[in-house]
C-alpha cells in the first residue's frame, strides 16, 4: 500500500435469486501505445480500468480516497490522503475521472483523477468546498497532486461561499464521441450555493483546464444556476441544485432534488435539468407535473437525489436511458419507499417513452415498505440491465440491511444471496451507492464491455464501509473490496468510479 500526503421484511416473502445473467464480456486488452481516447478510468495506462473509492470520514473527516491500480496484472493500492486535511473537509465525498486531451497533446494529463472535498473551508467561508486534481506519476508510483480548485479563483466563477459545499457531486465524459481535441469539461455541483442571493438554491460549474503548463488552470468557466446562460427556472431557496449529476451527449443533467414544484404544498418535490452548451435556451426542466412524465410532484418525493447516464445500456430503437430516482416517492399510503423513472435519449430526452419502476411494478421484486428508498443510487449490470439501490430495505428483521434490484428484470440481490460477500445486518446500507468498472477496454478509444457492478455499503462495520466487486452472474465471483485502513465511519464506499 503507498500512502501519500498531498494538497421491509423483503428477504422472508422474496427470494432474492441470484440467477446468472446472460453475460457477453470482451477480454481485457493492454494498449500498444497509450492513447488519451482509451485511458477512461486506466490511471496507470496498462489497459485495464483502475477503480478509485472515496471514504469522506476517514482521518477525523478530512477524508481520503483508495485506488486500486490494475498495474500490469500486479495490482497495488494508493491511497491519497486529502491535500492539507483539516477535520471536516470530507475529501473524496465525490469523485470522477477526466481525460483531458487526445493524442500526444499530453500524455501525462490523459486521465486525472478529479476528487470533491465539500467540506472544505475556503477564506473563512465555512464549508464553501473545493476539488483537487491528481495524475498517476508512475516514475514516484504515486499520485501526484496537480491543483485544487475553489470558486473565484483560478478560472473557477463564483465565489467561495459559507456551505456552498463545492464538490459535493462530479461528473465528466468518459466515451470516445464525447472527448475531442479539446480538454473534457469537468462539471461540478455546488448544492448549497447562494445562487442570485438565494441560500441553497444551488449550482453547478462547467470547467475546461489548460494542458499547456505543468498545474492546470481553468481555461473556460462556467456558473450554471437557474434563470442565468440558458437554465430554466428560478434560483430559490434550498433547491439544492447540483445535489446529483450525470453526462450525457456533450451536456449535463442536474439534480435540483428539493425544489418546490407548484408551490410549498409540493415542497421538496425535486426536478432535474438537461443542458447543453449551445442549446440557445432549449435547456429542459423536467419533474413529475412535466407531461408524460409518470406520477406527479408531491411533497418530499426529491426527485432528481439520484441520476445515472446508462450509456451502455441500449433500448431497442437507440439512443441509450437515463435514470432518475426519487428515493422519498409515497408507493400509495407507504412513506418514503422510492421510485426510478427511466428515460429515454436520443440526442434529447423522449419523454412519452419514459416509465416508471417501484417495487409494485411487473419485474421488481418485493413490496414497498417504509423507508426502503429505492431509487437511491444506480448501476449497470452487463449490457442489458439496470439497477438501482434501495438501501434502506429490511432483510427480514434486519432494518436498513439493504439490497440491490434490477429494473424490470425480476431480480435482488442482498448480503444473505449466495455468492455475495457478508452478511446481512442492520443499518449496512447496501445499495447505497453504486459505480461500474470495465470488464474490457476496446480498441481505437471505444469502451468494452461492461462488466462488474461495484456496489457501496456504506454502513457496513459501524460506518467503516465495503465495496462489493461484482454479484452473482458476472464475469467472475463477487468479491469485497475494502479499505486498507479500515475505521469505523469511514464510509469506505460513499463514492465510487464510474464508468459512464
Amino acid at each position: 500500500m503507498k500512502r501519500q500526503t498531498l494538497r421491509s421484511a423483503l428477504a422472508t416473502t422474496v427470494l432474492f435469486a441470484a440467477t446468472a445473467l446472460a453475460w457477453t464480456v470482451a477480454p481485457g486488452q493492454a494498449h500498444a501505445e497509450p492513447e488519451c481516447l482509451n485511458s477512461s478510468n486506466d490511471f496507470d495506462m496498462d489497459g485495464v480500468v483502475d477503480i478509485a473509492v472515496g471514504l469522506p470520514g476517514a482521518n477525523n473527516g478530512a477524508g481520503a480516497v483508495q485506488v486500486q491500480l490494475s498495474n500490469d496484472g500486479d495490482p497495488t493500492t494508493s491511497i491519497i490522503d486529502a491535500p492539507a486535511g483539516a477535520a471536516g473537509d470530507r475529501f473524496g465525498t465525490a469523485i470522477a475521472e477526466v481525460a483531458s486531451a487526445e493524442g500526444e497533446v499530453d500524455q501525462d494529463r490523459c486521465t486525472q483523477l478529479a476528487v470533491g472535498a465539500p467540506g472544505r473551508d475556503v477564506g473563512g467561508n465555512q464549508d464553501a468546498g473545493a476539488v483537487f486534481l491528481f495524475k498517476w506519476d508512475s516514475s514516484a508510483d504515486e499520485f501526484v497532486s496537480l491543483n485544487e480548485f475553489t470558486q473565484g479563483s483560478d478560472g473557477v466563477p463564483g465565489q467561495a461561499s459559507a456551505g456552498a459545499r463545492y464538490g459535493a457531486a462530479l461528473a465528466a465524459p468518459h466515451h470516445a464521441d464525447d472527448i475531442g481535441p479539446l480538454v473534457t469539461p469537468l462539471f461540478v455541483g455546488a448544492p448549497g450555493y447562494p445562487a442570485a442571493g438565494q441560500e441553497g438554491a444551488g449550482a453547478v460549474t462547467r470547467l475546461e483546464f489548460s494542458t499547456g503548463t505543468e498545474d492546470p488552470t481553468v481555461d473556460d468557466g462556467l456558473l450554471l444556476q437557474q434563470g442565468a446562460n440558458g437554465m430554466p427556472g428560478t434560483s430559490e431557496a434550498g433547491d439544492g441544485l447540483g445535489t446529483s449529476l450525470a453526462v450525457t451527449d456533450g451536456g449535463v443533467l442536474m439534480g435540483v432534488p428539493y425544489e418546490d414544484v407548484a408551490g410549498e404544498s409540493e415542497a421538496d418535490a425535486g426536478g432535474f435539468i438537461r443542458w447543453r452548451a449551445n442549446d440557445s435556451g432549449d435547456a429542459k426542466f423536467i419533474t413529475q407535473n412535466t407531461a408524460n412524465v409518470p406520477g406527479s410532484a408531491e411533497a418530499g418525493d426529491r426527485f432528481g437525489a439520484a441520476i445515472y447516464s446508462a450509456r451502455e445500456t441500449t433500448p431497442s430503437g437507440g439512443g441509450h436511458y437515463v435514470v432518475v430516482g426519487a428515493p422519498g416517492e409515497a408507493i400509495g399510503s407507504v412513506n418514503n419507499a422510492g421510485m426510478a423513472l427511466r428515460f429515454v435519449y436520443d440526442g434529447d430526452l423522449e419523454l412519452a417513452k419514459t416509465k416508471a419502476f417501484h417495487q409494485n411494478s411487473t419485474g421488481v421484486v418485493g413490496r414497498p415498505e417504509a423507508g426502503d428508498r429505492f431509487g437511491s443510487s444506480f448501476g449497470s449490470f452487463g449490457l442489458a440491465h439496470l439497477l438501482t439501490g434501495v438501501p434502506g430495505e429490511d432483510i427480514g428483521s434486519i432494518r436498513n440491511a439493504g439490497a440491490v434490484q434490477s429494473l424490470g428484470g425480476g431480480q435482488g440481490w442482498n448480503q444473505d444471496t449466495q455468492g455475495v460477500p457478508g452478511t446481512a445486518e442492520a443499518r449496512d446500507r447496501f445499495g447505497a451507492t453504486m459505480g461500474n468498472a470495465l470488464y474490457g477496454m476496446g480498441s481505437a478509444g471505444e469502451d468494452g464491455w461492461l462488466g462488474d457492478v461495484l456496489v457501496g455499503t456504506t454502513g457496513e462495520n459501524d460506518g467503516a464501509g465495503v465495496v462489493i466487486d461484482g454479484l452473482p452472474g458476472g464475469p467472475a465471483p463477487s468479491k469485497p473490496l475494502k479499505s486498507q485502513s479500515p475505521a469505523a465511519g469511514n464510509n469506505f464506499g460513499a463514492a465510487i468510479g464510474k464508468t459512464n
